[in-house]
């Protein structure tokens, strides 16, 4: 994105741009100093300084061999490198005095120490403790959990605090391994890469002290050439800390898990070497063509003047042929240890080919360093790609077309590794984020691995590419608003914007997370240094996002993107009248648990916005941050764990697992989901007959001719007729009304018609296949009734009753209705003998999801209906013609909590229910359900739902429905649960969200039946609207009692449940709670019917 300050055409080397915020002599140390790791102002000794990713050859053929997806898990495996990844012998020291000087010599025996896999975090292999709070930080307290005394006033701490790490938290470690050098790297420079270690190092070679780095998450790169032995054997040491000052920077909501986390390899590079080099594209207003300024910073690191030297540039395509030469250069004189810029400009018009999420046309820029003679010296090559991401006004655009972001939120995160995501983690997010239709990813909250945006710029996924800055413990009184801390902040910055600005995936950069509440010293140093560094690309502040202010007093940013809020924060936003800003959410959607509410109607609002400035949103966030763990009573198996389990106080449990995702990369309803609403193909119905819609296309370069639509008619779920349409032809951004040319077909037999529209891949995608399914929309077309058919009764005896103190029991048509007069309700339903039914209650219990967790539990503890108790229960039975008709009637009492802030105490609310039972003689009942308020009930309790429930017998776990599905959908989350015939077993309901909570519900449906492999079984009809079902293997109870799904017991049966209504989803984890209309508010009475059969051989 063109900043409107302009673009430069300078380098500015990375040293000036930290120097001039005052980053004092200390921070460039070349020597040793004791306790770096606890002092700010000491973030780096020796280090390289930053520089563009690029991958560097000894020879142009090796450079442009083509890198496809696969590939890029060894980009390091050429002959300019060795991977130092592998076994490394390890010393865990809980106190530092355990670390004795000598484990760093060349010649230290080691053999007696643990051996650990690099790339990990120690935690994962059993060392030392996780920490999790979201907010806080482990050193922040002591080993019980109480906060140490110099952090209670943090609040105050704005102008004076000076971090420190406590004595009780300055674990560390020595990684140690040895290496030999390739023969042919004679005379090479020779560096180390540390791609990610947390939190900071030490690295020694052969004995010898090279140098410190602080920054997690960006590349550490050191020289090594004149500490190494050429041709014997080498030994590296890497002395790992827990925790640093920097860590100050890191408190981001994950896990804390340490160590080297990320590659390790060595770089050979010619003593005349490619240091840095920076070549933007600017497209012309057509996009026809292209000026690129190179400039390109070489180093010569020789004893002697290298002369005669030459520099050209190629760009070829993701093939490898050759697009076009693009400049050669020869050079002047480059003294000894000097370095030299070079500058050229180049300018291409052959067909170019734009990047785009649906179309992500990378080329290969390769820089060639010749001798004298000409012979190669280095060729080095990055991803490039021309494409073109601006703001006009308050609108997105990308290639000049209308843009959305349909993003998420992502930390990187293995299952097995924790922070250390191995290349399979990366490409399966990358994979499953496009099949999502996911088009933009934020790297909260911090720059992810390289190969993850090698991977984004292949599958075609857009990057907000965010600083490892939050300070979120100290975001009231930032310390951070102080001089003192601009040098190791600018410093990260640096290090991202160095690294990434030549990332074609990478559109907007962040200055980082939730590190205060408006702009601080710190965020103006990092934006002036950032913006000098890459004027090209847009800038977003999260710190200047919090207040809706009229116009941009608050900041300086390209975008106003807060998070969270929903349609009341758009709406607001879209109130303002001075506000030019484009808006986005930088997070929304809180995906915790069974979550994800509302997200058609916040992008409703955004569709229908998006001339008014909304461009849509990150969701938080992508994958559950949970580990596996041996579990504690059998540790041949694992379980996945979170914040619960890890020991550490305090502790915010599993609110590390808020992912679209589970952390096994397995998926649940929620995916679903977002997968449709964010779908590039939008069809709506439109004004006219069921046939005609509203197709719009939201894809950056994809005509929908490159799809092929189908359309198939369903009659009560069953497909009765279908028929492949000719191509719909629509530019992106544009969208048009259609006539469908639906398939003949009748509609002489009663039923409810839909007709499901598909769009075809005529091409396959690295992520999906030809021939599946890239949208999809299920539109209704008429639901034909005939007078029900009066059921044939003749010949069945009527239905009968006898009753006792206890019981009522009705038999009729081989069936026996038990009713208990203790719980004045149904406690068994038996068919031929064999109970398929018992103990029905009146259901408003619930193992809160974990939206429901929050103030949602609050409120509805208040109203005292958490723990009510019964009063008055009856239960009459008479007869009604052919018929028994069977009374329950209970009344339930609030207990509210006594609180002289509590509106309920002096009252005593109450439900009284009344439930109707009318057997038929063929054994079918009819259940006629009221909950009646009294005695000053509110009418805003929001029970997780209302209704019924009944036990199943074990052998009855064959499901089938018709109604939304196949998978859970809730009121406020079922635009991707399609009206349909669904079947699956008892057990495949359940989702194993890392605590167990209540799912499975589904919406609107119209019948439901449990069967024995026999078919014997019941069918439960919704007779007066259609109502919403659940079948779990567990009651809520067993629920509640699990704190993991392996935890629960063999299963007893299922847990049948019919609402009159389910509570929506909602975000109040974090975010607002279930929208009015989702709720399950009423104001007298609830009513729901529905028959129960018996299903016979």
């Amino acid at each position: 994105m063109q900043h409107k300050r302009g673009r430069e055409h300078i380098m500015k080397k990375t040293a000036l741009a930290l120097l001039s915020f005052g980053i004092c002599v200390s921070a460039f140390s070349q020597e040793y100093v004791p306790d770096a790791w606890n002092r700010t102002n000491v973030f780096r000794i020796n280090k390289e300084p930053a520089a563009s990713f690029m991958l560097t050859y000894p020879s142009l053929r090796a450079a442009v061999a083509p890198i496809g997806i696969d590939d890029v898990e060894n980009i390091y495996a050429g002959d300019s490198y060795k991977s130092l990844n592998g076994d490394w012998k390890f010393f865990f020291a809980q106190r530092p005095s355990m670390v004795k000087p000598e484990f760093f010599a060349r010649d230290f025996d080691d053999s007696s120490w643990d051996t650990i896999d690099v790339p990990n975090s120690w935690q994962a292999r059993g060392y030392d403790t996780i920490f999790y709070n979201n907010t806080d930080m482990e050193f922040m307290y002591d080993r019980q959990g109480n906060q140490y005394e110099e952090f209670k006033n943090r609040n105050a701490f704005r102008d004076n605090y000076k971090p420190f790490i406590p004595e009780e938290h300055r674990q560390k470690a020595v990684y140690r391994r040895e290496f030999t050098l390739p023969s042919d790297w004679n005379g090479k420079e020779i560096f180390v890469k540390f791609c990610g270690v947390r939190s900071g190092f030490n690295l020694y070679v052969n004995g010898k002290f090279v140098g410190y780095s602080e920054d997690s998450f960006t590349p550490a790169e050191f020289n090594i050439t004149k500490f190494l032995r050429r041709g014997r054997t080498n030994a590296m040491a890497v002395e790992v800390f827990k925790y640093t000052t920097g860590s100050y920077f890191e408190m981001q909501d994950m896990p804390h898990m340490v160590g080297i986390i990320r590659d390790v390899v060595l770089i050979a590079r010619p003593q005349l070497h490619v240091r840095d080099f920076y070549a933007p594209a600017k497209l012309s207003d057509d996009l026809k063509s292209a000026d690129i300024d190179f400039c390109v910073e070489l180093k010569n690191d020789s004893p002697e003047t290298a002369s005669g030297a030459k520099l050209s540039a190629f760009l070829y395509s993701a093939d490898g042929s050759l697009e076009k030469v693009l400049f050669a250069k020869e050079l002047d004189a480059i003294p000894a240890g000097k370095t030299q810029t070079v500058r050229a400009d180049a300018k291409f018009s052959d067909s170019i080919k734009l990047w785009s999420p649906d179309s992500p046309n990378l080329y290969a820029l390769v820089i060639r360093l010749q001798d004298a003679d000409g012979k190669t010296l280095e060729a080095v090559r990055s991803d490039f790609a021309f494409r073109k991401f601006e703001a006009r006004g308050n609108r997105l655009f990308f290639n000049n077309t209308p843009f959305l972001i349909k993003g998420a939120n992502r930390h990187d995160w293995s299952p097995d590794k924790g922070k250390a995501a191995d290349f399979k983690w990366l490409k399966k997010d990358a994979e499953l984020m496009k099949r999502a239709n996911i088009n933009f990813v934020r790297t909260s909250h911090y720059p992810n691995d390289d190969k993850f945006y090698m991977l984004c710029s292949r599958y075609g996924i857009a990057v907000l590419d965010e600083c490892n800055n939050e300070t979120h413990a100290f975001i009231k009184a930032p310390f951070i608003d102080s001089d003192e801390y601009l040098p190791p902040l600018v410093d990260r910055m640096t290090n991202m914007v160095m690294r990434d600005r030549n990332v074609p995936c990478v559109m907007i950069y962040s200055f980082g997370n939730e590190s205060a509440y408006y702009r601080t010293k710190a965020h103006a140093a990092m934006e002036q240094a950032a913006r000098r560094l890459d004027p090209t690309r847009a800038y977003h502040s999260e710190a200047e996002s919090h207040d809706i202010k009229d116009g941009r007093a608050n900041g300086t940013m390209d975008f106003f993107s807060p998070m969270y809020g929903g349609v009341d924060k758009m709406g607001a936003y879209l109130r303002l009248e001075n506000e030019t800003r484009p808006f986005f959410f930088c997070e929304y959607a809180h995906a915790m648990g069974n979550a994800v509410g509302n997200l058609k109607g916040k992008w409703d609002m955004i569709r229908s916005n998006r001339g008014n400035g909304l461009n849509g949103g990150f969701i938080w966030d992508w994958v559950d941050q949970a580990l596996y763990l041996p579990r504690p009573e059998d540790p041949s198996k694992t379980y996945l764990s979170d914040g619960r389990d890890w020991g550490t106080k305090p502790t915010r449990g599993n609110f590390s697992c808020n992912g679209i995702i589970l952390a096994d990369r397995s998926f649940t309803a929620k995916y679903g989901e977002v997968q449709r609403i964010y779908q590039d193909i939008q069809i709506s119905p439109a004004e006219g007959d069921a046939a005609t819609v509203k197709i719009s296309n939201e894809f950056v370069s994809t005509n929908l001719d490159q799809f092929t639509p189908r359309v198939e008619v369903e009659r009560d779920g069953e497909v009765i007729a279908e028929k492949t349409l000719d191509t719909i032809p629509l530019a992106p951004g544009e969208s048009k009304t259609v006539r469908l040319g639906l398939p003949e077909f009748s509609m002489n037999d009663a039923g409810e018609y839909f007709y499901t529209l598909k769009f075809f891949r005529n091409a396959g995608a690295a992520f999906a296949p030809k021939g599946s399914v890239a949208a999809r929309a299920q539109l209704p077309i008429a639901h034909v009734s005939h007078y029900p058919e009066r059921k044939n009764l003749k010949g069945l005896a009527p239905a009968s009753f006898s009753q006792d103190a206890k019981y009522v029991t009705v038999k009729a048509g081989g069936v026996e209705a038990k009713f208990s007069r203790d719980d004045a309700n149904l406690a068994s339903y038996r068919i031929g003998g064999t109970t398929v039914l018992t103990g029905a209650q009146f259901d408003i219990d619930s193992a809160l999801i974990d939206n429901f967790c929050g103030r949602v539990k609050r409120e509805f503890d208040e109203t005292g209906f958490n723990s009510a108790s019964a009063g008055e229960k009856s239960v009459s039975v008479e007869k009604d013609g052919a018929n028994v008709k069977v009374v329950c009637r209970q009344t339930l009492f609030a207990n509210p909590p006594v609180s002289a802030k509590n509106p309920f105490e002096k009252k005593k609310p109450a439900l009284e229910n009344t439930f109707i039972y009318t057997i038929a003689p063929d054994g079918s009942m009819d259940v006629c359900a009221q909950s009646k308020k009294i005695n000053g009930a509110a009418e805003k309790i929001q029970f997780p739902r209302l209704g019924l429930r009944f036990a199943v017998a074990k052998q009855f776990d064959n499901v089938s429905y018709f109604g939304r599905g196949p998978l859970a959908n809730y009121s406020d989350r079922c635009h991707s649960a399609d009206v349909g015939l669904y079947r699956s077993k008892v057990a495949d309901w359940l989702e194993n969200f890392t605590r167990p909570q209540d799912t499975g519900n589904r919406e609107e449906v119209r019948w439901l039946s449990l069967t024995d492999d026999k078919g014997v079984g019941v069918r439960v009809e919704s007779t007066n609207g259609n109502l919403p079902m659940s079948v779990l293997p567990y009651t809520q109870q067993e629920l509640k009692s699990a704190a993991h799904i392996y935890q629960l017991p063999p299963s007893k049966g299922a847990d049948l449940r019919v609402a009159w209504k389910t509570c929506g989803l909602g975000n109040a984890a974090c975010g607002p709670n279930t929208r009015p209309q989702f709720n399950t508010f009423f104001k007298n009475s609830a009513n729901w019917r529905f028959a129960i059969s018996p299903l016979k051989k």
